[in-house]
């Protein structure tokens, strides 16, 4: 087995235990499609509550367009944000534990620990936005906007984009 894959499933496994990845993955993945479609409903029902009107200015069109667009520009917040969290800790986490002092014991080198780091990070990053995607689509049905069509499958991969940026 190669070093850099030995440190790539080293790192993957501390990633795959780290309760901070659990959950940041619970609120990119599940809690901002909900959010999102709490809001589309707020914004579609009645319209005169606070909620409802402040949920209104940020649709930019109806339907599958509107909500998914609102999906997006949650997606791009939420996502550089948590996302951005994770990999403070991911980097970090040696020199709160005070570990780091440990990484020049390691027959693997510092450079193949930083490249499987980003690696095992970027790829989670990659699929928690492909998820909260896919939940959005699933809460889109949900609340009502049917079944959606190509075009919107378009849309739903710029809001991929957007989280994936």
């Amino acid at each position: 087995m190669s070093m850099s894959r030995q440190a790539r499933e080293f790192e993957t496994l501390k990633f795959r235990r780290a309760p901070v990845v659990h959950t940041v993955s619970a609120l990119i993945g599940v809690a901002l499609p909900v959010l999102a479609a709490a809001f589309m409903v707020a914004a579609t029902s009645d319209g005169s509550s606070q909620i409802g009107l402040k949920a209104a200015a940020m649709l930019t069109g109806a339907g599958w367009d509107g909500y998914l667009a609102m999906v997006g520009m949650l997606l791009s917040v939420g996502a550089l944000m948590g996302i951005g969290f994770v990999v403070c800790w991911c980097f970090g986490r040696e020199f709160t534990e005070k570990t780091q002092a440990c990484l020049f014991a390691l027959p693997i080198s510092r450079r193949r620990l930083a490249y499987a780091k980003f690696a095992v990070t970027l790829l989670w990053a990659l699929l928690i936005c492909l998820v909260s995607v896919a939940v959005a689509l699933l809460a889109g049905a949900v609340i009502g906007l049917g079944m959606p069509g190509p075009e919107d499958l378009v849309v739903a991969g710029k809001a991929w984009c957007a989280g994936a940026m």
